[in-house]
């Protein structure tokens, strides 16, 4: 057998060093594509960070509810505030420690979250395929950013966004609100001639949210950054 020449094995050194080069640089290609194209960029994590608080501290607060209803309190003599026996949040009879959005989530300083009492009357968050009649009841925020939102809609819904962002809104008008209580319906069923439309003014099928116990929609002409959440403490 004779032996490899200099030459030759000086020719498999450089063909091999070519290949490693070649090798590196597609690893690089890959690396800075996927780097442009990268759904996790920061400002699409601090949306994820805040989407997940705004959804915790709905939790909390429905666990509140729940804990003081368990204890024997019926939820309509529930209020949301400190006061002694009725109060969601005094410290010895209440069930909950007041939240307060974080300022990255909303648009507008020192937003607050605010309660649906729920009833026959006018007063809670009505959507469809939830709760038999009536409005439920609820707590809600206001001023949720449309990052935000619609992380939260990705998170909780899984929602379609290939053709565009989905934040629903109905022509209902921003809920009114009496000191932290909703004073009007949230009313999210879509039966009106307007209807549910996406933030681009496209009407969108009702049924997209039919059924939310949580979520994130746009109230009256999709207004950037003006958007509400709300969590189902009690369907009615």
């Amino acid at each position: 057998m004779k032996p490899t020449s200099m030459r030759q094995q000086s020719g498999i050194a450089v063909l091999t060093m070519i290949l490693l080069v070649v090798i590196l640089l597609a690893v690089i290609g890959s690396v800075v594509a996927y780097s442009r194209g990268s759904p996790t960029s920061p400002s699409d994590q601090t949306a994820k960070l805040m989407g997940a608080s705004i959804v915790d501290q709905g939790n909390i607060f429905k666990d509140g509810f729940d804990l003081m209803m368990a204890k024997g309190s019926d939820i309509s003599t529930i209020t949301f505030d400190s006061v002694a026996v009725t109060g969601l949040f005094n410290g010895t009879t209440g069930g909950a420690i007041d939240q307060a959005p974080a300022a990255d989530a909303v648009s507008v300083a020192a937003a607050l979250w605010y309660y649906a009492k729920g009833s026959t009357a006018a007063t809670g968050v009505i959507v469809t395929g939830v709760g038999t009649g009536g409005s439920s009841y609820a707590v809600v925020v206001k001023n949720v950013k449309d990052s935000v939102c619609k992380q939260i809609n990705r998170s909780l819904h899984n929602v379609d966004e290939s053709v565009g962002t989905f934040i629903p809104w109905s022509n209902v008008a921003a809920p009114a609100l009496a000191g932290r209580v909703l004073a009007a319906d949230l009313d999210l069923t879509g039966t009106t001639a307007v209807g549910m439309k996406d933030t681009g003014g496209n009407s969108i099928a009702v049924t997209k949210i039919d059924g939310w116990y949580m979520g994130c929609v746009s109230t009256g002409a999709p207004t950037a950054d003006a958007n509400v959440y709300f969590n189902i403490i009690k369907p009615i």
